[in-house]
């Protein structure tokens, strides 16, 4: 008991799940199609193709770690698998997210350089820098969403054993959170790509 439908229809539920499938099997369909790709090419992978497999590897740890848990707790209106996994999943969503949205910056980045100063890109734009890249791109997405991690908690919202993960925090400190999560998870990444892709 305590597990109820969210929405009034029925009908929606199962709209929903057939989207978030649909989505989910496409994901994960071609994400690992490109990570495949990507990984068989290794004698000719390049330093976008290296940018590119990490973006497929974010995406698809985002489809096959956090969606099916959300479908979940959206259409059954309760969060069944604790706390512990409460504060993972709503911290790991934002990082995979970050990461993605950091590593479109970063391919925007190399692209300007190798287009209007190619020949001096060619020194630094190696392997190595590609990797160096990436890591700073996670340490980034990891770094700048550990408050999340002590935002979310799993608690009751009614008398009869309803489970939801949710902030446990006042309405404010949320609020500053999600212009904080805005700016850095969109706006940042969308300036610079925005001015280089511009320019």
């Amino acid at each position: 008991s305590g597990v109820v439908s969210r929405f009034s229809d029925t009908r929606e539920n199962y709209l929903l799940c057939v989207c978030f499938i649909v989505i989910f099997t496409l994901s994960i369909a071609g994400n690992s199609l490109i990570i495949a790709v990507i990984i068989k090419q290794r004698l000719k992978r390049s330093i976008t193709n290296t940018y590119l497999l990490n973006l497929a590897i974010s995406d698809l740890t985002l489809s096959a770690v956090c969606m099916l848990p959300t479908l979940h707790s959206m259409v059954m209106s309760c969060w069944m698998f604790g706390d512990f996994f409460c504060k993972v999943f709503a911290y790991l969503q934002p990082v995979v997210v970050a990461a993605s949205a950091y590593t479109l910056a970063v391919i925007a980045f190399e692209r300007y350089y190798a287009i209007c100063s190619l020949f001096k890109s060619r020194i630094w734009q190696t392997r190595t820098h590609a990797y160096s890249m990436i890591a700073l791109v996670w340490v980034i997405a990891i770094v700048s969403n550990l408050p999340i991690a002590f935002l979310y908690k799993e608690t009751y919202y009614d008398d009869y054993g309803g489970v939801e993960c949710a902030p446990v925090y006042p309405a404010f400190v949320m609020f500053s959170y999600q212009i904080y999560k805005t700016v850095v998870l969109l706006l940042v990444p969308l300036a610079v790509m925005t001015v280089l892709y511009g320019r």
